[in-house]
């Protein structure tokens, strides 16, 4: 470990005449040396983190409190058990002139901390949450646990956006409880056979996916001929002449008879969940900022093949829905065209959105994101699950801090019905404008799903507020 590191040092100091070489070394060689070029995905990514590597809007923190009797080195048994299955968690990345790599590391040092509850909960996990990662240093991860020396802890868990997912954490939180459960037992863990190396299974995918880059380029472009590339959201102040990124959350939840209203709705009129509450948020984006052609970014997974589906590692993509609503048009036809825009997407989600944003030439800005500036994710079925034998577990993460967008509204399907968060910028909105849409959307997706042939501009007029 401590040889690969300094040879990376060297290779990153190099005089500017020999890095030529090291570079094409690297390209032809460097998976002799444990040292492999980022995905697509990951290159993005590491760009925007290099613009300022300590804003931690990349960071993924997890907590979760846990009520019962936890054998403190069986839970940090667990965490080195993922270490040593997913190379992801062992990375470090590193560039030669602006040309990025990541180096797979044989071990590293337990990243495990414990120390004693706090008496400000909310803040010591904010804390967590926006202490920066060392890219080129590591680890990537950091665990631990706060505990009162009896039955109540909190198990914290956070990553580096770089080497994880959403997809991911579901793989590594199922895992941890398994490992945990065997290693309190004193059994093996029951986790499968090892999952791909993420290189391999990353260039065959990307091998896959080149043949129909041409297609993907051309029916993108066609989707977004003539786009307005601003969405002109009222905020609470003047967008500033440089994104800082700053940003805040705000948590809700709706209730369980909501939820099963959208799922019957949905099933009604052959659509998914996600659907349905999108076309509600496209109402809601329509009524306050008066467009008729809206574009909303929409993470998909990016995993195409068989073989990422128990990899840890970075895949997602963005893609652009675009939709053209009027007042006049019916809620129902609105949902009918977000189901064929979502569908149409999904069946052409593979080029990536920085390749997208170089397409159609889109002007770059330092004041806000290119092509999207709002977000929207539902997730069907809760994924943030952690079990653990014995004890009681539930998430209580904090926040970085931070927004990628404008906005982003997330919403989960939970027991006791649609749990969500709205990460903001707050340079832009207070708190009560994010609050006043959580309520308008929920208002216009109520008064949708039960009289879904009104027109959408009746719909938001009668929610709270009526809009801007």
């Amino acid at each position: 470990m401590t040889d690969l590191r300094s040879v990376i040092g060297r290779l990153e100091g190099l005089p500017v005449a020999s890095r030529g070489a090291a570079l094409d070394l690297l390209h032809q060689r460097g998976d002799e040396f444990g040292v492999y070029e980022l995905s697509s995905a990951q290159r993005r990514l590491w760009f925007l983190c290099s613009l300022d590597e300590e804003l931690p809007i990349y960071n993924v923190p997890y907590a979760f409190r846990l009520t019962g009797p936890i054998d403190e080195a069986a839970l940090r048994h667990a965490v080195e058990a993922l270490i040593r299955r997913h190379e992801m968690l062992r990375t470090i990345f590193f560039d030669i002139d602006g040309e990025p790599f990541y180096a797979v590391l044989p071990s590293i040092p337990t990243p495990w901390t414990v120390r004693g509850l706090p008496d400000d909960l909310g803040e010591s996990l904010d804390a967590e949450a926006r202490l920066p990662f060392d890219l080129r240093r590591g680890p990537l991860l950091r665990a631990g646990l706060l505990t009162d020396g009896a039955d109540t802890h909190v198990f914290l868990f956070t990553l580096h956006h770089l080497i994880c997912d959403g997809w991911s954490l579901a793989i590594m939180l199922r895992e941890l409880g398994e490992a945990y459960r065997a290693a309190v037992q004193r059994q093996e863990p029951r986790l499968g056979p090892p999952p791909a190396r993420f290189a391999d299974a990353v260039r065959r995918q990307e091998t896959n996916e080149a043949a129909e880059l041409a297609e993907l380029r051309r029916y993108w472009t066609d989707q977004l001929a003539g786009a307005p590339y601003l969405l002109p959201l009222p905020a609470d102040r003047p967008r500033p002449a440089v994104e800082s990124h700053e940003g805040a959350q705000e948590v809700f939840e709706w209730p369980l008879a909501l939820r099963e209203d959208v799922e019957g709705f949905s099933a009604q009129h052959r659509v998914t969940p996600f659907m349905t509450v999108l076309t509600a948020f496209e109402v809601l984006l329509h009524s306050y900022t008066g467009s008729e052609d809206l574009l909303v970014g929409v993470p998909v997974s990016g995993r195409g093949s068989l073989e990422t589906e128990d990899l840890v590692g970075f895949f997602v993509n963005t893609v652009v829905l675009r939709v053209r609503p009027t007042g006049r048009m019916r809620f129902s036809a609105l949902l009918d065209h977000v189901r064929d825009a979502t569908l149409a997407a999904q069946a052409h989600q593979d080029y990536p959105f920085e390749a997208l944003v170089e397409s159609l030439g889109a002007p770059r800005s330092l004041n806000h994101h290119p092509l999207v500036q709002v977000c929207f994710v539902l997730l069907e079925k809760e994924n943030e699950l952690l079990r653990l034998p014995g004890v009681t577990c539930e998430l209580v993460q904090g926040h970085t801090g931070t927004s990628k967008f404008d906005l982003t509204m997330s919403l989960i399907a939970v027991p006791t019905g649609l749990r969500g968060v709205v990460e903001y910028d707050n340079r832009l909105f207070d708190r009560e404008t994010v609050r006043r849409m959580v309520s308008d959307l929920r208002a216009i997706l109520t008064a949708a799903v039960a009289a879904p042939e009104r027109e959408i501009g009746s719909l938001a007029l009668s929610s709270h507020g009526g809009g801007r």
